[in-house]
């Protein structure tokens, strides 16, 4: 498999928005997508909301010093661009083998990495400590990187972060065609917490650099405001209506800024629809269910989106008596969000160990890393097989 890795001439911070503060952050959540950026991304789940962005500051300067201490804002990050050149139908195609193969040489040399697939290109993220100088070095005379199955335990004051303190990321992205033909071999049960399911049917499009203007709109919409949308079947997936009934601070429960009250199963904060969204000089991308993407870019608006065929088959369901499950052709995806919130962003190894798992199962897969979980998303046919396998093994 051939990969493009470009380096890209930013840093950004990872930032986590517990469900609690939502309705105090929206108005600065949304002015970040009006800012310049070289590369922005924004997930939401029934854990947290998470940004990766150049412009934290300007996110946390309207909120108040007491929300302020409730956003959890990460060292700097550096983004490697990865674009794949295997000839397949989509790039999607292959995203399963391209997670594993990138992710083995980090995880075997003990660098921490998050990861984010889009429509048309993967991100890496890397702690801007551990990519150091000599990144992408060319020197002929680079020793390769000692190989070191990853420790897989939850994180200690004691836990050594490195299994090789001297390596850098440079030197393993170098040696990553002599090194993916090897295996993690040191397998113990699974380090995850809760495999959760999500119900979403979600499909995955790009969106048309041209149109930015009247795409971002609908953006604002499902970020701030889904129970606008007037989609009949995730209608009870959209629930800031509700949330936004709610009172502005919910109990703390664990300390003075609250920062454990956000419980997906808290009875205040109840499931809503998964999205991500990618923002990038290559491009922009989207993912979402597939009935609200299919509400807000109906037929007529459909030239804004790239996508594989999810949308026309949304409206075929919709005028036809059969259910879309029973196309042949269906292309949806299913959501398995992973409580990490144990880890911290320091523990390397864990995209590869998931990716590993579903790979040697033949399940092709997209990977969603934030700032306390990851979210792996497969085709429906396979979501109840992969959850069974990430949460067994």
């Amino acid at each position: 498999m051939q990969f493009t890795i470009t380096l890209l001439p930013c840093v950004v911070h990872a930032v986590n928005i517990p469900r609690r503060c939502l309705k105090r952050c929206t108005a600065p959540l949304l002015r970040q997508l009006f800012l310049e950026h070289t590369f922005f991304h924004l997930t939401g789940n029934n854990i947290e909301l998470s940004l990766f962005t150049q412009h934290h500051h300007d996110f946390l300067k309207p909120l108040s010093s007491r929300y302020q201490t409730s956003i959890e804002i990460s060292e700097k990050w550096c983004v490697l661009q990865v674009d794949s050149h295997t000839p397949t139908a989509s790039q999607l195609d292959d995203s399963g083998a391209r997670v594993y193969d990138l992710s083995l040489p980090l995880a075997s040399a003990g660098i921490s990495i998050l990861y984010q697939a889009t429509y048309s290109s993967d991100f890496i993220f890397v702690q801007e400590r551990d990519a150091g100088f000599d990144l992408y070095s060319d020197n002929p005379n680079r020793s390769p990187s000692p190989i070191s199955s990853p420790a897989l335990s939850p994180i200690s004051e004691s836990d050594d972060r490195h299994t090789s303190t001297n390596t850098s990321l440079g030197s393993v992205m170098s040696e990553l065609n002599d090194n993916l033909g090897q295996s993690l071999t040191t397998r113990t049960r699974s380090p995850a917490g809760k495999v959760e399911l999500l119900p979403s049917s979600l499909a995955c499009v790009g969106l048309a650099d041209t149109e930015k203007d009247s795409w971002i709109l609908k953006i604002m919409k499902l970020v701030a405001f889904p129970d606008l949308i007037p989609s009949s079947e995730s209608s009870s997936l959209s629930l800031p209506a509700a949330e936004r009934a709610l009172p502005t601070e919910a109990p703390q429960t664990s300390g003075s800024d609250g920062r454990n009250d956000i419980d997906s199963d808290h009875p205040k904060f109840p499931p809503r629809p998964f999205f991500s969204f990618t923002v990038s000089s290559d491009g922009s991308s989207l993912t979402t269910d597939v009935v609200e993407l299919a509400t807000l870019f109906p037929p007529s608006e459909r030239y804004m989106v790239k996508n594989g065929g999810e949308l026309e088959a949304e409206d075929l369901k919709r005028t036809c008596s059969f259910h879309v499950n029973q196309l042949e052709d269906d292309t949806t995806l299913k959501c398995l969000q992973i409580d990490l919130q144990k880890f911290g962003l320091d523990k390397h190894g864990l995209v590869n160990r998931f990716s590993k798992i579903l790979r040697e199962h033949q399940i092709n897969h997209l990977y969603s890393s934030t700032y306390r979980t990851a979210n792996i998303l497969v085709d429906q046919k396979h979501a109840a097989h992969a959850q069974t396998l990430l949460q067994d093994n």
